[in-house]
Formats: C-alpha cells, structure tokens, sequence
C-alpha cells in the first residue's frame, strides 16, 4: 500500500511538474511569438511608411513620363513637386508663359537697331557686324547688347515684378525680388521666400497674375485710357485709338494684332500653369540669375543662329540616326574619342589616363574634334581645356531634346561660337528630372562615340 501509495505520489508529483513545465513553456512560446508578431508589424509599418512616401513621387513621375512619351514635341514645363511645402523659406526662379504664346509685351532689339549692318568674316574666321555708327562687332558683342523694348504693356508687367514684395507685406509675407526680366512672350524672376509664408506659393503667383490681368484689362481700355476693343466672332469691330498710336509698333492695333481670343476676350494674359526650379544645391542661385540676366543675348543668338542653338532632327552617322544641337559642320573635322577607361582607375594607372589625356589635347590642337559623353572628371577635364583653347568637341547626351531644346548652360557660349555638337539618338526619349547617366548608358554612349570615330578617321594635317 505505502509502495503503491508512493508510486502514485511519485506520478502525481511528476504530472504536478510536467504541468508546471508545460505553463513555463507556453509562457515562453507566447513571449516568443509575441515578439515575432512586433517583429513583423513593425516590417509591415515600416513598408506603409515607405510606400506612404514614395508612391505618390513614383505616380507623379509615371504619369508625367507617360505624358512627353505621347506628346513627345510638346514644350517642358516643370511640374511642382507633390512632397515639398511651397510656404516654406525657400528660393524659386518662377517662369511665367504669355497665353498662346503671344508676343505681346515686347520685341527684341540690339544695339544697331532696325538699321542695315553689313556682315563681315574677318581673316581669322570669326564672323563680324559694321554697324551705321562705325563700330564693328562680333556675333557675341553684338548679343550682349540686346534687350526688349517693351509695349506699354510690357512696361507694367515689369513694374508689378517689382511690386510683388510690397504687396506680399501687406499680407504678413516676406519675400524679395532677386532678378527679373520681361521678354516678349514670357517672363522669368528668382522670388525669394525669406520667412515661411501663410499659403503656399501658388497663391503668391495667382495674386500677380490677377493684378497683370488688371493691367491688361486696363490696356485694352476696359478701365483705362487707352482706348476700347470690341472683338466679336474673332473680329476686331472698334478701335478707338490715334493714328499714331496705331502705326506704332507698341501700339494697341499691333497689340491686337499679335493676340489671341484668351488674352483679348477672357483676359488672360498668361497661361494657367507655371514653371518653377527650388534652389537645391550650391552654386545653383548664381546659376539662377546669369540665366534671367542672359535671356535677352541668348534669344538674339537663337534668332540669328537657329542652326547652331535649337535642334535638328533626323542626321545619319555612322549607320545610326541622331538629333543633334550645334554646329554640324564640325562631323567634316577629323574625329578622336575621348575614354578615359575604368580599369585605369582600377588599377591605379595614372601613366596611361594621362598620356590618353595628352594625346587627346595635342589631336584637338591639330585640328580633330573630340567625341565622347564626357562623364569622367578626367573626361570633363580635357574637354574644358579643349574648349578654352577654342577647339571642337562632339559630345553624346543620354536624354533626348525637346523641340525647345537648347545648349545646356555651361556649353552655351561655346556652343554660340560654333565649337560644340551634342548629338543624342533619336530613338531615346525626353526624360523630365532625368538622374545620372547609367552605367548601361555610358558603355552604349562609348561605343557609339567609337563608330563615329572609326567612320572618320583622316588626320587633318595629310
């Protein structure tokens, strides 16, 4: 009995602790799947937060991709960012663009105004204007001193972009003018918010261009001194100016003349939308105003050059075609490519990037034109000093141009001078806010720059 009575004792002891491990147990399984279960909730939170933040860029650039692939020719215009805060302290250079386009606010002058000039190539080649004052200028002098002379309308436009602080602090807003300037069918200036604003900077823009449809309103003698217009079925049926004032260039039968049915009848004078670019990075706010400044030299230049400064579609090289920007004269030049390769950088063979290096720049003296992307720095390099020394180059792009295209910045006076072709295939398409060429581009790019080279390959000096 006490025998069997402790066997049972010794069994229920074991159950009483088979149950006691078998609660400890649970326990930890419940703790361990409960830390799993955070684990994977935060995973989980964590890929909503992403998506949260990246979803609506991701669409934002899909649909405006999608939009330049089906209208491939229509011109760019800077959509504004989905993610940034326009009231906050932050520094803009706003473009505005007269409805349809219209010249109404000025035409472009220089300083040998509508007189006869006389074009002259002097013996080292560089084209040259004599003026009727005496005075002879090259293409670039001549640029330089060009500048819009404005219609009465124009003038008030430029006088409410002066405006627009002053009318700002009367809603609590600071924020300042920077650079500005007027052209004939479109206006630039660089705002400067200096403290966070109230409302967002589409508000900002709406108050001014309400105030520049008053100034027209004012204009077509619907509250002015003007003179009235009465437009029925796309007729002009009234004018009621001087005869002077009609024969003016600046007068409002001209005025009407260069119009369209939005800016007489609806009285508006620019376009819905608007172009902006933030200031995002160093050097980019100098970058900014030389470009508003420079406007009036740049648009003589496209005028007088259009073959050198806008883009020409459809040029067979080397089996393949290309869209191309500058002069194409220079595919008759003897041709070098420029590749500073990977694997010196690899192996640290400074010896032989530098003698490609030299190699190119003593070819570019000889007269070649060099041909590359030019996406190294050491690539960068030797194009620079080539360029600096007034020698040609034929660079390859990785984005297509749109049929405003110009020659970026840095490459405009060169390109001006008629020392700079950028070619990019027709088949690749215009890509707004495009990043850093890829590694896949850059090798294509490469190989096409070796085609074009081994299709010409004669040296200058035989």
């Amino acid at each position: 009995m006490g025998g069997d009575r402790g066997m049972v004792l010794e069994v229920d002891g074991d159950d009483d602790s088979q149950t006691g491990r078998a609660f400890v147990v649970s326990d930890l399984q419940f703790t361990a799947n409960f830390s799993t279960l955070i684990f994977y909730c935060s995973i989980f939170g964590y890929i909503l937060l992403l998506l949260f933040f990246c979803l609506p860029e991701i669409f934002f650039v899909s649909l405006h991709f999608n939009s330049r692939m089906n209208n491939p020719s229509k011109p760019t215009h800077r959509k504004h960012h989905p993610l940034h805060d326009y009231r906050e302290r932050c520094i803009y250079h706003i473009t505005l663009v007269v409805s349809d386009r219209c010249q109404v606010l000025g035409r472009m002058v220089d300083c040998g105004g509508d007189n006869e000039r006389s074009k002259v190539v002097g013996a080292d080649g560089v084209v040259r204007y004599a003026l009727a004052d005496g005075r002879t200028l090259t293409e670039r002098q001549l640029a330089e001193t060009a500048k819009v002379e404005f219609t009465p309308l124009g003038r008030d436009i430029q006088r409410k972009i002066q405006e627009i602080p002053a009318q700002e602090a009367r809603k609590g807003n600071d924020v300042q003018i920077l650079a500005a300037c007027v052209m004939p069918e479109h206006i630039h200036f660089v705002l400067f918010v200096r403290q966070p604003m109230a409302q967002k900077l589409g508000v900002v823009i709406r108050g001014f261009k309400q105030g520049c449809n008053k100034a027209l309103r004012t204009y077509l003698g619907l509250g002015g001194d003007h003179g009235a217009a009465v437009v029925m079925d796309g007729e002009i049926c009234r004018l009621n100016v001087s005869d002077e004032e009609a024969e003016s260039q600046s007068g409002i039968a001209s005025f009407l003349k260069n119009a369209t049915p939005r800016i007489i009848e609806q009285h508006a004078l620019f376009a819905e939308d608007f172009d902006e670019t933030r200031l995002r990075r160093k050097g980019q706010l100098k970058a900014m105003i030389e470009y508003v400044h420079n406007n009036p030299s740049h648009r003589w230049l496209r005028t007088h050059k259009p073959c050198w400064l806008l883009p020409i579609r459809g040029i067979v090289i080397a089996g393949r075609t290309f869209d191309a920007i500058g002069n194409v004269n220079l595919l008759a030049l003897a041709r070098v490519q420029v590749h500073c390769r990977y694997k010196w950088e690899r192996d640290n063979d400074i010896e032989a990037r530098r003698a490609h290096q030299n190699d190119c720049v003593l070819k570019a003296r000889r007269g070649y034109a060099l041909v590359s992307p030019f996406v190294s720095p050491h690539e960068v390099a030797v194009r620079d000093v080539c360029l600096r020394e007034g020698h040609s180059i034929i660079q390859l792009q990785d984005n297509g141009f749109s049929d405003l295209a110009q020659c970026p910045g840095g490459l405009y006076d060169y390109c001006a001078n008629g020392q700079v072709l950028l070619l990019v295939p027709s088949d690749w398409p215009r890509i707004e806010n495009k990043g850093r060429c890829s590694r896949e581009e850059c090798v294509s790019l490469n190989s096409m720059a070796e085609a074009i080279v081994k299709e010409q390959s004669t040296d200058p000096s035989e």
